[in-house]
């Protein structure tokens, strides 16, 4: 009966001696690893005193360390005698393992008991890691991370992430901050509302098993705060070679802003920043500024500004003469300028120096020396510095 048991036992765990095949030269073909369930459970010889020189050791080597040959440097290790028993300590997140050396080389493979579950363990080779078996002995989870866009409006879930066993139920509860938002159940998504901008949210969850329960936080994210765009207004100098600037706030404040200005309604493809110089074409044009805000995936969000009339103010063409002259020539000039219901002067020069003019503003020549003729002319209008302007030279015919 005793043989039948064993025999019954093997057939149970045909899939897991396959996973611990070994080369016919006794040494294991690869670290195998199996996941065993069980609670503080003992790892037992079933074969008597066949392994009086084996040790099983346990610690916190990584199971993926085949070079790892010191059972003694392990947190702990016990040489297994015809007697010999090795009860599983507490299980520690990350990898757990109990480790089989062997001090001298056995022939035939060792079978091990764990919690009563048959192990066909691989043939022995003296100072080789032969057998890791995982041994979890509570409930654990690596890490709970939040997965999805973090805005308002979307849904997010909580992923669980290397649950030990396998087997797990798992409750969440969503936070904002130290608040809870829903209460404890089984829904693992959450949807941002709009009470969450600004604020820190985490999920809690419970995972259980038959090992137990454990409770894991989930990472922190902060959620954006929502779009808004204040302000939008503009200020500054309204006269040709002034300077318009958009004054804006955004929440959250790292908002990005875009700018387009526009003339009488057309678009300005040259102006497309916060500031705008006014030139002499603006004269008596309506200015706006169109402004986009964008955060994450938030936007566009568009404002536009108060409006801004350009000052017509007073304006003076150049003023035009002749473009020669003789001895006898009447220069005259011609120009235009606004506001129309004021005064321009004219000051004529002839050889560089300012030289009488008629009190019309024009010129009679009457000197044979003079070469080189110009007319400066000047607008005042109260309130304004006065607009001077210096008409094209004439010059005396040959």
């Amino acid at each position: 009966m005793k043989n039948a048991t064993l025999l019954s036992r093997i057939a149970s765990s045909a899939v897991l001696a396959l996973a611990l095949a070994v080369t016919a030269g006794g040494v294991a073909a690869a670290d195998p690893i199996s996941e065993l369930p069980g609670i503080g459970g003992t790892v037992q010889a079933s074969d008597g005193g066949s392994v009086a020189n084996l040790y099983l050791s346990y610690g916190d080597t990584p199971c993926e360390d085949s070079t790892h040959t010191d059972p003694s440097t392990d947190r702990g290790y016990v040489p297994l005698t015809a007697a010999g028993t090795f009860t599983v300590g507490e299980y520690t997140e990350g990898c757990y393992s109990v480790m089989l050396f062997g001090s001298a080389d056995y022939a035939a493979a060792v079978p091990f008991l764990y919690n009563g579950q048959l192990v066909p363990a691989a043939k022995i080779q003296a100072g080789t890691r032969n057998l890791v078996i995982k041994a979890p002995t509570k409930t654990a989870v690596a890490r709970v991370e939040i997965y999805g866009q973090i805005f308002v409006g979307q849904t997010v879930r909580a992923l669980v992430y290397d649950s030990v066993p396998m087997q797990v139920e798992i409750e969440y509860q969503w936070f904002r901050g130290t608040k809870a938002v829903t209460a404890r159940g089984w829904e693992q998504s959450y949807t941002i509302t709009a009470a969450d901008a600004g604020q820190d949210l985490v999920a809690k969850v419970w995972v259980t098993s038959a090992m137990g329960e454990v409770v894991k936080y989930s990472n922190h994210v902060i959620v954006p705060q929502i779009l808004s765009l204040t302000g939008a207004t503009l200020s500054g100098s309204a006269k040709p070679g002034g300077t318009l600037t958009v004054s804006a706030t955004t929440t959250p404040a790292d908002a990005i802003l875009y700018y387009q200005w526009y003339a009488d309604g057309k678009y300005m493809s040259w102006a497309q920043g916060p500031t705008y110089v006014v030139n002499v074409f603006d004269r008596g044009a309506d200015i706006v500024c169109k402004v986009t805000g964008w955060s994450g995936n938030q936007g566009p969000l568009v404002k536009y500004t108060n409006h801004v009339i350009i000052d017509a103010g007073p304006y003076l063409e150049q003023p035009v003469i002749a473009a020669t002259f003789t001895t006898g020539t009447e220069l005259s000039y011609t120009t235009s300028w606004s506001p129309g219901d004021v005064d321009v002067t004219a000051t004529w020069f002839a050889n560089g120096k300012a030289v009488p003019a008629s009190p019309w503003g024009a010129l009679t020549v009457t000197n044979d020396t003079w070469s080189d003729i110009v007319v400066k002319v000047t607008l005042s209008v109260d309130g304004y510095d006065p607009v001077v302007k210096y008409s094209n030279h004439s010059y005396r015919a040959e």
